[in-house]
């Protein structure tokens, strides 16, 4: 019975460190090697930011874009894409982006 019990508990230690490993992966190996890779290439950007990414500049653009009224004959895109017009305005192409755990690159 102890045999057994310790045969589970190292499995389940083992499954464990195997789920940590992946989630590092996921959340922080991937990016990281994907920005670096990009900027090899001559991408510019934004660093990754675990989890929220650029989520935090871009919805507080959202919200000043929102509070200011728009005219009929004003281009719509800087209200409805602050965050995104912006990004694109400055670099033009070439950028990546991350939003939470996903990147897009826009060229």
């Amino acid at each position: 019975m102890a045999t057994i019990l310790a045969i589970l508990g190292t499995a389940f230690a083992l499954f464990v460190v195997i789920m940590a490993w992946r989630m590092l992966n996921w959340l922080w190996l991937r990016p990281k090697q994907l920005e670096k890779q990009l900027r090899k290439q001559g991408f510019s950007g934004n660093h990754y930011r675990i989890l929220f990414g650029d989520m935090k500049e871009s919805s507080k653009m959202g919200r000043e874009a929102m509070a200011s009224p728009v005219g009929i004959s004003d281009d719509i895109v800087p209200r409805v894409q602050p965050y995104t017009h912006q990004i694109v305005k400055i670099l033009l192409y070439g950028l990546a982006l991350y939003h939470a755990s996903i990147s897009w690159t826009l060229r």
